[in-house]
């Protein structure tokens, strides 16, 4: 492997080094000695101004690494940055962006189970929204859940679920769509199950308030229901207001179509009492699906 000096390289390189040394029990100075300096060392740790790149290979050979264990590394980074911009074109419905940036994609860059299933997943959300394809959309929704499934993944998992019931809801099998939305249903509670960083937390949230908004459009209220106190419950025991307003409003949706009207406007009060916190800004959209 070729060592291209960048700020993002250095920033895996310090990673990988540390870890490894600490893993060991080796100081900084005796993994200098006769290499570099044991500032050098330092320095490299930090993130701060390596200038000794041919030196690397001396250093990962002291730790009995791998110098493919840091080109692994790196294309995870790549894979996983350029899978978020995906990910956040589709969640605000630029479909058109999002399939620009999936076919720049070097697919063979993608090198875990994690990022092949959110490729896949991606994949078929622009087959779905950007070429009208529901076989394709659907194989591919298939291929994340089926091919690339690990127990971490159980967001892609739910993602995947939710596109296969949107494409069977495009060709009006609603016998399927309804199996599939529980399948998402299933892996959201999976989801809540896990401890999460705050990250993961409100990417569980955004995929909760994209599936109940869903099954709201498809006249199933006491299903979002359910689910949707389900999610404020985990929200307020997280002390989280994070889309709070969007849960409110949905469920105020819901009691109306089952002729819950005071009770609808209750939340539908509370939601306006949230004004200025964070919310799904696309929440409107989701209808669009089912025009």
């Amino acid at each position: 492997m070729i060592i291209f000096p960048s700020k993002s390289m250095l920033q895996k390189l310090s990673v990988i080094v540390k870890r490894r040394r600490e893993d060991i029990h080796m100081s900084q100075t005796e993994l200098a000695k006769g290499i570099c300096t044991q500032a050098t060392i330092s320095t490299l740790e930090n993130k701060g101004c390596f200038k000794s790149w041919e030196s690397v290979p001396q250093i990962f050979e002291r730790l009995n690494l791998d110098i493919n264990d840091l080109e692994n590394e790196f294309n995870y980074q790549y894979g996983d940055h350029k899978l978020k911009q995906i990910e956040k074109n589709l969640l605000i419905h630029n479909f058109s962006k999002a399939q620009k940036r999936l076919n720049q994609i070097k697919y063979e860059n993608l090198d875990t189970k994690n990022l092949l299933a959110r490729y896949e997943c991606n994949s078929g959300f622009v087959d779905l929204f950007v070429n009208h394809n529901q076989d394709d959309s659907i194989s591919n929704f298939n291929l994340a859940i089926n091919k690339h499934q690990t127990r971490d993944n159980q967001i892609v998992i739910g993602w995947s679920y939710l596109g296969i019931a949107l494409a069977y809801h495009d060709l009006n099998l609603r016998k399927q769509t309804k199996c599939y939305l529980k399948l998402a249903i299933k892996e959201l509670h999976i989801c809540f199950q896990k401890k999460h960083k705050v990250d993961e937390f409100r990417q569980t949230i955004r995929f909760a308030i994209t599936l109940l908004a869903i099954i709201d459009n498809i006249d199933e209220p006491e299903i979002c229901l359910i689910e949707s106190n389900l999610v404020v419950k985990k929200l307020k025991q997280s002390h989280s207001f994070y889309c709070l307003r969007d849960f409110y409003n949905i469920i105020g949706d819901c009691l109306i179509k089952i002729n819950q009207k005071e009770k609808a406007a209750e939340y539908f009060n509370q939601a306006e009492q949230l004004q200025g916190l964070y919310s799904y800004s696309n929440l409107e959209k989701l209808s669009l699906f089912f025009n």
